[in-house]
């Protein structure tokens, strides 16, 4: 599609003059006839007069008047403000990458959006009314519609790719401020538990100046196609999106949507394909190998206490291990039974100083010198140790594993929030042998309470997910509790996007 002339004739101007497109003098032929260039002299059309003055002051009203919040947004504002080039419109009028754009921005109600959350109307008003040439001199003059447009299409462009390829909702934001930390230090300054730390990447600066960058060259075709999600399942949620009008239907899917949208790249796989995912809603691991699935019961961290969603790589089994108790478990629970030698026995703990690794006696620890951090309360290995008889350790920043349990009852309830942020597997042993082969045979017929441990080679990448609506091992899609609220939290964070 070529560019949209507004006038049958342009000239050329001086330096001087402020003018974007200019018509000719006088007013004695109508518009509507064809004119020759010795006409230039008698004719003048006021409605397609193009003022850079005006134009550029109807930018500057729409900045100013845009109180929208997205990042995306900010930056349109700063773009403008800063007085940087058109992007869109130019002497022969609009380029025809606008229809491109406003060609995918007409699928958006597709993702369950309102096509007024990126303008769509409005702009497709403005493009019709100039290529109609139907302007005038009050509100819709050829400059005010030519800055409308030129500001709408990149607002709309760029929530739209940045949306997109990163999500419409940033997970570090919506979820990392929630949870207090539980002491009265943190509660004054306002600390919170960090409860997302997946990997996942955010529109930088660069990945907008590429963005813009395609608009001068007009080459956003590729650009925008490859910001969708390349996923079958985003797809699949999609089409179950277009065939369902039921409120909380819908609900559901287009927050599972908004998960599928966050870029977090994939871990490298192990050599022979295998994975493990939890997901925490479904209260399920799943252990991936090319010809197989192993599926399991897990137990995962309370509301209060919440599983932190991360990926990671396990690396290490430990076979009888020793627990080290987190200080949260210390001053919430242990440091009320400083002094009570009776009570650390009966639980097989034990107090060492984490400097010379010294054990001490508990009758003369005091709960002061528990709470101070220089001392660690370990639980010793073997029968009745909390862990069980197996963990899977993988790096992160929050000391929590998966792992076997002493009170397995629990995984005949369908709420299994029970821990304290780690993950309790119904099927430790199981789980060993996927990790490490045919020593977990050795263990588990081991009645000694030696510890061992063993590394897992290849490492394996571990997911820990939040989906309530996933498509499980057998290809059916599941639906799921929001245990945490999480999808609550996305739905009230996406709703200004939604019809």
């Amino acid at each position: 599609m070529k560019n949209i002339l507004f006038l049958f004739i342009v000239l050329v101007v001086g330096a001087a003059c402020d003018s974007l497109i200019l018509s000719c003098k006088s007013g004695a032929a109508p518009a509507e006839v064809n004119l020759n260039i010795s006409d230039s002299d008698s004719v003048y059309i006021d409605s397609f007069l193009v003022t850079g003055h005006e134009l550029r002051a109807e930018i500057n009203r729409m900045y100013r008047n845009d109180h929208d919040t997205t990042p995306t947004d900010r930056n349109t504002r700063h773009y403008y403000r800063n007085h940087n080039d058109y992007l869109w419109v130019n002497r022969l009028g609009v380029d025809s990458s606008a229809y491109t754009l406003l060609g995918f921005l007409g699928t958006v109600e597709r993702m369950g959006f309102s096509p007024e959350a990126f303008g769509v109307d409005d702009i497709r008003s403005d493009l019709t009314r100039m290529t109609d040439r139907h302007f005038d001199t009050d509100s819709n003059t050829i400059s005010k519609v030519m800055a409308r447009t030129e500001y709408r299409l990149t607002k709309a462009y760029l929530r739209y790719v940045a949306g997109q390829r990163f999500g419409y909702v940033s997970p570090y934001v919506a979820f990392n401020r929630l949870d207090l930390i539980d002491t009265a230090a943190a509660r004054r300054h306002l600390g919170y538990r960090r409860l997302y730390d997946a990997h996942t990447l955010r529109p930088a600066s660069a990945f907008i100046l590429d963005a813009r960058a395609r608009v001068k060259q007009r080459d956003i075709d590729t650009f925008l196609i490859n910001s969708r999600p390349q996923s079958k399942e985003y797809d699949q949620l999609g089409a179950m999106l277009a065939e369902t009008t039921d409120r909380e239907r819908r609900r559901l899917i287009i927050c599972n949507m908004e998960w599928l949208r966050w870029h977090t790249p994939a871990l490298p796989v192990c050599e022979d394909g295998r994975r493990v995912v939890v997901n925490i809603p479904s209260y399920h691991l799943y252990a991936y190998c090319p010809d197989s699935i192993m599926t399991m019961k897990v137990g995962c961290g309370t509301l209060h206490t919440k599983t932190p969603l991360l990926n990671s790589k396990i690396e290490r089994v430990d076979f009888n291990p020793q627990w080290h108790i987190p200080m949260s478990i210390i001053r919430n629970d242990v440091a009320r039974h400083a002094g009570d030698r009776e009570w650390f026995d009966r639980h097989n703990y034990y107090i060492a100083d984490r400097s010379t690794g010294e054990t001490l006696d508990p009758e003369y620890v005091s709960a002061s010198m528990l709470l101070s951090g220089h001392y660690r309360v370990s639980q010793r290995g073997g029968e009745g140790n909390s862990l069980g008889k197996l963990v899977f350790r993988f790096p992160n920043n929050f000391s929590v594993y998966l792992h076997d349990t002493s009170s397995p009852s629990f995984f005949s309830r369908s709420n299994r929030g029970v821990s304290h942020g780690c993950i309790r597997v119904q099927r430790p042993f199981d789980l060993a042998r996927f990790m490490v082969g045919d020593v977990a045979d050795k263990w588990q017929s081991d009645t000694t309470n030696t510890t061992r441990s063993r590394n897992v080679n290849p490492r394996v990448p571990i997911y820990i997910i939040y989906r309530t609506l996933y498509k499980c091992p057998d290809g059916q899609w599941q639906t799921f509790p929001d245990v945490y609220g999480y999808d609550e939290i996305i739905y009230r964070r996406i709703k200004p996007f939604l019809r």
